[in-house]
């Protein structure tokens, strides 16, 4: 049920499998706190759905998802001898994502419906108060693309939380002269 995940700046206990989508059956939660986290969703995926429509009347389509890592990651170059370490990072400077981009908003709130599930089993533990892994991130000047975690930010944007623990894996700074 349990997995180690292995991180530069220490292991971490991670629900592996399927359990890793069943939060509330792992961890004894409230049922209110279900309730809570249920609500939250709602809240977060219909600000999506709103800021969604704003953006395409407004003439920019669908620019309201995050940057790819890709797009982050052009002309920037890794810095040498980085040591990953563990910090708080402002959720404001996490603008990009690896892989996921087209799954949340620019404030991370979903914009799809399948990301329910996970989105309420992490709202409920968080709302509980049960310890989540750092999530993993990558810096590019002062600004982060996000590795894993996608979730777990979502969940701290919509409790109104301003920063997250995360492991800064990697770093790159900007190429000045191209």
């Amino acid at each position: 049920m349990f997995a180690s995940v292995e991180t530069p700046v220490g292991t971490y206990e991670r629900l592996s499998g399927s359990a890793r989508s069943d939060w509330h059956s792992a961890f004894p939660v409230s049922p209110l706190y279900i309730a809570r986290a249920r609500l939250l969703f709602n809240q977060a995926r219909s600000t999506a759905q709103r800021r969604m429509i704003w953006f395409v009347l407004r003439g920019h389509g669908y620019g309201c998802t995050l940057l790819t890592s890709d797009a982050l990651l052009a002309q920037t170059t890794p810095v040498p001898y980085f040591e990953a370490r563990l910090k708080h990072v402002a959720l404001s400077q996490i603008v990009a994502s690896e892989g996921r981009a087209h799954e949340f908003d620019l404030q991370f709130a979903p914009l799809h419906e399948h990301i329910r599930e996970r989105w309420q089993d992490i709202a409920a533990a968080w709302i509980a108060g049960q310890p989540l892994p750092p999530v993993q991130l990558i810096q590019v000047d002062e600004r982060y693309i996000v590795r894993d975690g996608h979730h777990r930010i979502s969940v701290a944007y919509a409790v109104g939380a301003t920063t997250i623990e995360a492991v800064i894996e990697q770093q790159f700074v900007t190429n000045l002269h191209q």
